[in-house]
């Protein structure tokens, strides 16, 4: 059972309407599913208009989220929420080895590379989640691939 109230509102209302639920990114993410529509609901934030839309779009874990539910390929990308409490430290632990000791750290939201990093160190994605963590963003860990050519659309 979330924690968050508004999910478990929303859990209640699919189940009572006969709408499939998926929750994604830490139940931050509501997929609905209904006569093959799909609508999502970003925190707070309801797809009736761009707005959920576009948070979506912005938030790199949950379009990875999206993607991976829709079974297209894609760089899985982790949301890691502010505060290094020991449950992230192991959660941050398991991805790392999960991805190989290589991963990329950078802030969930944001464009143009701004404070992203590559890590190979645990300690030191440690303290780079920590840098993130102290400038209020969430962080987002995913697998290093060497890339000759990046296409993103």
């Amino acid at each position: 059972m979330s924690c968050r109230i508004i999910v478990n509102i929303i859990k209640d209302y699919c189940e009572t309407n006969n709408i499939s639920l998926d929750l994604l990114s830490s139940d931050w993410i509501l997929k609905l599913t209904k006569n093959n529509i799909i609508k999502y609901i970003h925190g707070y934030q309801f797809d009736l208009n761009s707005a959920g839309t576009l948070m979506v779009c912005n938030d790199k874990s949950a379009v990875s989220d999206i993607l991976t539910s829709l079974n297209i390929p894609n760089v899985r990308h982790e949301l890691i929420l502010p505060g290094l409490t020991q449950e992230k430290i192991n959660i941050a632990n398991l991805l790392f080895n999960r991805f190989n000791k290589s991963v990329v750290c950078k802030t969930n939201n944001g464009t143009g590379g701004k404070d992203v990093f590559k890590v190979t160190d645990f300690d030191d994605l440690l303290n780079k989640m920590n840098y993130l963590f102290n400038k209020g963003e969430y962080a987002s860990i995913s697998p290093f691939y060497e890339i000759d050519n990046e296409y993103r659309i």
